[in-house]
């Protein structure tokens, strides 16, 4: 998209001017995140960058969104995953029960478990910059990501 592209190209030389005032960064940040929103749908893929909080960024967990096929699959800290994904009035996204390989892991099994968990519980999301936040039915950011490609 020619917008985020601008958008994003706008907010790099607003931050790299000496000049900038805090204000002008906000406004391009916002331009960004409203972009995003007119998103329908997460497409292309992203790193999980926190679960509940914590930084899982190191783990490289990843989910890749197939829009044409309604799915959501990548690498789950162990083992690799694909569910399928519902797109739901107002840009939220469901996801289905995850089928998984079944690889032993014997380091990262609680990720994965706590990821599938967020999945599972994500009733709502909302795009930030470069990515997007999915949240359980309290409104509480359960699963960060950052787009990858």
């Amino acid at each position: 998209d020619y917008d985020m592209y601008d958008a994003v190209r706008t907010l790099s030389i607003l931050k790299e001017a000496a000049d900038t005032k805090p204000e002008e960064i906000q406004i391009a940040e916002n331009r960004i995140t409203a972009i995003q929103n007119q998103q329908s749908e997460p497409e292309g893929t992203y790193l999980v960058t926190t679960l509940y909080g914590a930084d899982v960024s190191e783990l490289k967990v990843t989910m890749t969104f197939d829009n044409k096929n309604k799915t959501v699959s990548g690498y789950s800290g162990c083992n690799t995953y694909s569910c399928s994904y519902e797109q739901l009035e107002g840009g939220s996204v469901t996801f289905g029960i995850p089928n998984a390989s079944k690889r032993m892991c014997l380091e990262n099994t609680k990720v994965e478990k706590t990821f599938f968990k967020a999945l599972s519980n994500s009733k709502k999301n909302s795009a930030k910059e470069l990515g997007y936040i999915f949240k359980n039915s309290d409104d509480e950011a359960i699963l960060d990501t950052k787009k990858v490609q």
